[in-house]
């Protein structure tokens, strides 16, 4: 979102009850915080309680008030209504609110361990409030289709999943049967090696040869497949 702080205007007309004026500029306060919440939580139901509401006389001592606050509130917050008198700004009168956001989320549904391959009947979805969520986390079970993601930790059932907590699988992972090239001039030798470590395109790791018995430092080209740079011996 571009904007860091929302304004939303609302003219506060004059009654001549003073009580009816304050129930309306604490209807319309409801309202705005209401508004601004939703555009702010596009996708997600929100619900807040009042914290400390400002004075109703202190917002109609000018023509009309704004409201704003930050990006994505969650938890205790701080709102503020700008008490204004045509474009000056009269008082800028701070009070609190609690927000409590709900989306859809995806929680763990057996114990996993870190390095355990995340497939989607592993999790369950469950609307949860994300107050005290403070990672974004996958949105839908494609994520876990589209690409091959393992457990950065340890997690329990009923822990929610989030990006920090996961990681795309490596080509070549520890104890993988890795087919090895090796390139001389126009001749290609191929052979096999135990993985032992895990390794990304291009990173280079330890392979065991068993026939030959040797160790070997490779260069890692795809999916469970290596170059070989070296022999590294006993």
């Amino acid at each position: 979102m571009s904007r860091t702080v929302h304004s939303i205007a609302l003219i506060v007309l004059l009654f001549a009850g003073v009580s009816v004026a304050g129930e309306q500029t604490a209807t319309g306060l409801r309202a705005a915080i209401d508004g601004y919440l939703a555009a702010e939580w596009t996708d997600c139901p929100v619900d807040w309680i009042e914290l400390s509401m400002p004075d109703a006389k202190l917002m109609d001592a000018g023509d009309h008030w704004t409201l704003d606050g930050p990006e994505l509130p969650r938890g205790k917050t701080v709102l503020y209504v700008n008490v204004m008198d045509g474009d000056t700004r009269l008082r800028r009168v701070p009070f609190r609110i609690r927000v409590m956001p709900f989306a859809w989320t995806p929680v763990v549904d057996r114990r996993l361990s870190r390095g355990d391959v995340i497939t989607a009947e592993a999790l369950r979805w469950e609307r949860r409030e994300v107050t005290e969520i403070r990672h974004p986390w996958p949105e839908s079970p494609d994520a876990f289709t589209e690409a091959r993601l393992r457990a950065r930790r340890s997690m329990n059932p009923g822990d929610v999943l989030t990006w920090p907590d996961v990681e795309v699988e490596p080509e070549v992972c520890r104890g993988d049967q890795v087919n090895l090239l090796l390139q001389r001039g126009a001749v290609t030798l191929e052979t096999e090696g135990v993985a032992l470590q895990d390794g990304r395109t291009g990173e280079t790791i330890r392979v065991e040869q068993q026939e030959l018995g040797s160790l070997l430092k490779v260069r890692v080209v795809g999916p469970k497949r290596a170059e070989i740079i070296r022999a590294l011996g006993r």
